[in-house]
């Protein structure tokens, strides 16, 4: 099936206490786990990380793509990988998810196939809430995305909107501080090809990606429990370690 797989390396890892992506889980380097997962089910296989993160050795088959923007927000990760990759979908998930279901993940892959594209994501439902970081995207979702960035201070209540110092938004239950996005400097062969100091994501507040996957412009295959769970019972999926075990 052509279909690109990306584990996304970032963050800061400041709960956890140390790189994630070297961490080892049974002697083994966590970022391992994930890749390992989807090697039965992609053809092209992508981790997108910080240039300062550190990462194991990766198997030769697999790229390394650096993220393009400044900021611990997901989305820019999503958004790079999206930009480079090869296959018209792209699994997304986390380094911190080691417990991937690859009877799941070929399910999920075949509601991708078909003549049309139906939708510009599948993703599960957990709990009553999306699942971003274990979900398909469709590689023109991009510039819906980049999109529903730039227009988001037409959706936000007056209330939200951007100001300093930045007001809170809602992430994870959590009230947490707006994570202001700002482009890096790339070298002229790394940068897209609509990278510049106008870039959607260098002047906008991003939300939640539970709220960017719940923007009506997006078509959106929200894949229930009673649908999922026939694959993963647990939802072990969906797990993923937050503090060293």
């Amino acid at each position: 099936m052509n279909l690109t797989g990306a584990v996304l390396a970032g963050g800061r890892s400041q709960r956890f206490g140390q790189p994630k992506a070297t961490f080892k889980l049974r002697g083994k380097p966590l970022l391992l786990y994930t890749l390992d997962a989807l090697q039965p089910i992609c053809t092209e296989r992508v981790v997108v990380a910080k240039p300062d993160t550190p990462l194991p050795s990766l198997p030769p088959t697999v790229r390394l793509l650096y993220d393009e923007f400044e900021t611990q927000h997901p989305l820019s990760g999503i958004l790079t990988v999206l930009h480079h990759a090869n296959c018209e979908w792209v699994f997304i998930c986390a380094v911190d998810m080691p417990f991937l279901n690859p009877a799941l993940l070929q399910w999920m892959a075949t509601l991708s196939v078909g003549p049309m594209q139906e939708y510009d994501v599948i993703v599960p439902e957990s709990e009553g809430r999306l699942q971003p970081l274990h979900a398909f995207y469709w590689r023109k979702s991009l510039e819906k995305l980049r999109a529903i960035v730039s227009d988001w201070r037409m959706v936000l209540p007056a209330s939200r909107m951007p100001s300093s110092p930045a007001p809170p938004f809602e992430s994870e239950g959590r009230i947490e501080a707006n994570p202001y996005v700002c482009p890096k400097k790339h070298p002229p062969q790394a940068a897209p090809p609509s990278a510049s100091r106008e870039d959607t994501l260098a002047t906008e507040w991003l939300p939640s990606l539970q709220a960017i996957l719940r923007h009506p412009s997006l078509r959106v295959r929200v894949l229930t429990p009673d649908e999922w769970r026939i694959y993963d019972p647990e939802g072990r999926s969906f797990a993923n370690l937050n503090m060293p075990p």
